[in-house]
């Protein structure tokens, strides 16, 4: 004989309860035969249904925001009557810490003030050394503290160094067209000249070899092991973005407008579209293999080149990268200083943030940390805002304004900054999240896949 349900009871987080952490588990008492469970859940005193037919009394909910006051209530189902429970509620915890900086050099060795501005972006290796490109030229890597070396180059290098983290080797162009390039213990620099032209995009690694875009599109391959360069193709227009790939195809923009899928293995364009704007930032990859891509607009692509959604944001440029956290949640900002989170499936606006100052806008890529906080550069000032809402948990100023992207390990941010430093900044997370694109080519490593 069937028993119909009873009232669903006994909440857990208990009714009221506050200090709750931002991942909970919610589990419930319930009675009688054959039950499944409908869920409702939010922030509003009558939260809408966010799950059907659960058969278990147990339901685990997405990244929550910090210090904000949740209501949920269950109904109970068997095929004799359907039971509401009471609507009960609980409040997440506070964000703990505080950004501070810990540690800045100042990237030069030849004796000035300051080495100018910085638009390389830092990348970290597995054993946790730094490594970044200064305007005067010098290619440093930090040991600790008081601990570095460098490499002289014959030029600025504005590019971003990547990490190949099985050969433990790095790479970097420079704007005299090479290729500097060392392997551990990094205490040996060596360069391989590829092009005439400025090399401001940062070189991509896939299977052993070297993707590398100079400024005026020519594409070159190249063997870690005879870096030897072989141009394989050429786009028009100057590049200032950098390239990533999902094995198949390399993604990169141009300022003529038009963004690129270009085949790995012959360097033949597979797709490409126009963009109607100048496009200077790099693009992002979802678990899904969409690709993602800022101008003045925001463009979201099948991996085939089918497009999904555009979205205008505000009336001024995207520079920085798009990031995606692991529940397929997009940030982005622009040069106005707003700055987006957007549903990436459908190019929604989720929430919206103006973080303007008088000095600048948003000219870099987020980091989505594995707490669910979210840290953006405008102007000169360092926010970490909750991936939620965007409520500041935390802000500090720096020296200058930021065009490097930051790089996050170990509880820390590397930021580039126009004063001519490398900021060391204490983060409120570990590292970046998991899962995703959560930075700058998606990784500490830049591996851009």
């Amino acid at each position: 004989i069937a028993i119909p349900p009873s009232k669903p009871s006994n909440p857990f987080p208990p009714n009221g309860q506050a200090d709750v952490s931002i991942v909970p588990t919610l589990t419930w008492s319930c009675s009688g035969s054959g039950l499944v469970y409908d869920v409702y859940f939010g922030v509003s005193a009558t939260p809408p249904l966010v799950k059907s037919d659960l058969a278990i009394a147990s339901y685990t909910s997405s990244m929550l925001s910090y210090s904000t006051k949740y209501y949920w209530k269950v109904v109970a189902k068997n095929s004799i009557e359907n039971t509401s429970g009471s609507v009960w509620s609980f409040t997440t915890k506070n964000a703990s810490g505080n950004l501070i900086i810990t540690q800045k050099w100042n990237l030069t060795t030849n004796g000035t003030p300051t080495a100018g501005q910085v638009y390389s972006s830092p990348a970290i290796s597995s054993n946790g050394v730094v490594f970044i490109g200064s305007q005067q030229g010098v290619f440093l890597n930090f040991l600790s503290s008081d601990n570095y070396n460098y490499f002289q180059s014959i030029s600025p290098v504005w590019s971003a160094p990547v990490i190949d983290p099985q050969s433990n080797m790095v790479f970097v162009g420079n704007n005299n067209g090479q290729i500097i390039y060392a392997e551990s213990p990094f205490d040996q620099y060596r360069s391989a000249q590829v092009s005439y032209y400025p090399i401001i995009s940062a070189p991509l690694i896939y299977n052993k070899n070297l993707y590398i875009v100079d400024h005026v599109g020519n594409i070159y391959k190249m063997s870690e092991n005879s870096m030897n360069p072989n141009k394989i193709g050429n786009i028009s227009g100057h590049i200032w973005s950098s390239p990533v790939t999902n094995g198949t195809d390399v993604f990169i923009g141009s300022d003529n407008g038009v963004f690129y899928a270009m085949d790995l293995s012959n360097g033949s364009f597979d797709w490409q579209h126009s963009l109607t704007s100048p496009i200077y930032g790099t693009a992002a990859i979802d678990s899904s293999g969409n690709v993602y891509i800022g101008a003045i607009k925001l463009w979201a692509f099948t991996s085939n080149g089918i497009l999904r959604w555009s979205k205008q944001l505000d009336d001024s440029r995207i520079y920085g990268s798009p990031v995606i956290s692991s529940d397929g949640t997009l940030y982005i900002g622009t040069v106005n200083g707003n700055f987006y989170a957007i549903n990436s499936q459908n190019g929604s606006i989720l929430w919206s943030k103006n973080l303007s100052t008088p000095i600048g806008g948003i000219s870099s890529s987020a980091i989505i940390g594995d707490n669910g906080v979210v840290y953006v550069v405008s102007g000169r000032t360092l926010y970490a805002l909750d991936h939620g809402n965007g409520n500041v948990l935390s802000l500090i100023e720096l020296g200058y304004n930021v065009e490097s992207n930051p790089v996050m390990n170990g509880g820390y941010i590397y930021i580039g900054c126009d004063d001519g430093y490398l900021y060391q900044i204490k983060a409120l997370s570990s590292t970046i999240t998991s899962h995703g694109w959560p930075m700058f080519m998606k990784d500490q490593f830049h591996s851009g896949m």
